[in-house]
């Protein structure tokens, strides 16, 4: 592509500027019991759905790892599994992030069964976010007996314009790894007590 290099920071600059995103986090957590965080993704710098274009081929994800003070991972969700794709239906691996939020929509078929080809589908299932709305996410995790603090929450809101998946079916293996652009970053210390 011409201009490839000014092209990618105008989309970065674009995407960056898409949403506000607020982490909603205790002001303390207390080993032997169960956190809970929010994320609230608010559409209010645009006048379209974000993700917006080829729905079905966006991908727009949470990803969320928390961390203790020794840096023991107590939650994650969002992560890529070893072929670079989301830990959902689409991934060949077994294990799958059921906290997941991933904004990509799912063409149906007559059945009501996902497809991956237009020609097929008849229905779209689209989670993608309103113009002016907001998507308030809670997750939950436990905080193990003997956590240290600060926990450490680092949340992302990651965006490519195709999935792996993709591009491996078309034998396009050639074309990865898909950039990931990091709309909205923050992160949070949380006392232990």
């Amino acid at each position: 592509f011409p201009h490839r290099a000014e092209q990618r920071q105008l989309v970065t600059a674009l995407l960056q500027d898409a949403l506000t995103m607020d982490v909603i986090t205790p002001a303390s957590m207390s080993p032997g019991t169960r956190a809970t965080m929010q994320v609230s993704l608010t559409n209010d710098r645009t006048g379209h759905n974000v993700p917006s274009g080829v729905p079905f081929n966006r991908q727009m994800w949470l990803s969320i790892v928390v961390r203790d003070a020794q840096q023991r991972e107590l939650y994650s969700s969002g992560q890529l599994d070893a072929n670079g794709d989301l830990m959902d239906g689409h991934s060949v691996f077994a294990a799958r992030d059921p906290d997941l939020f991933n904004a990509q929509a799912t063409m149906r078929r007559a059945d009501g069964a996902a497809t991956g080809f237009t020609w097929d589908a008849v229905g779209l299932d689209n989670p993608s976010i309103p113009a002016g709305e907001t998507r308030l996410l809670t997750y939950g995790f436990d905080v193990p007996h003997g956590t240290l603090g600060p926990v450490t929450v680092d949340v992302a809101l990651r965006f490519r314009s195709f999935p792996p998946y993709v591009f491996r079916a078309l034998g396009l293996d050639s074309l990865l790894p898909i950039p990931i652009i990091d709309m909205e970053e923050a992160t949070r210390q949380v006392s232990v007590e």
